[in-house]
């Protein structure tokens, strides 16, 4: 019983300590997990969006000022700055007659 004790207690003890931060990443990067951007311009009735900007205005801008034109997204890790920082995901698109797509 000693004996089936010991080598119980040699091999627990032999792999504690057998990972590394390296492997704990590709792990996460391996779980499947995914976050999924939907954008979605609502238009009204005469063919415009409307948004508000930072003084709280509501502006109304012609739809086509962005079907067919270019979208950038970009996923950044957190506490780093955009600009300074390289992202860690990047994807670019062209926005959609019908005004939706997603990140």
């Amino acid at each position: 019983m000693r004996l089936l004790c010991l080598i119980f207690a040699l091999t627990l003890s032999s792999l504690v300590g057998c990972g590394d931060d390296d492997s704990a990443d590709m792990n996460l990067q391996q779980s499947g997990y995914q976050l999924t951007i939907r954008t979605s311009f609502s238009v009204d009735a005469d063919d415009e969006i409307s948004f508000m900007n930072p003084s709280g205005t509501v502006v109304a801008v012609p739809a086509d000022t962005y079907r067919g034109k270019p979208w950038a997204g970009l996923t950044f890790e957190a506490g780093a700055q955009g600009g300074v920082d390289e992202p860690i995901e990047m994807q670019w698109g062209v926005v959609p007659e019908d005004l939706e797509f997603d990140y």
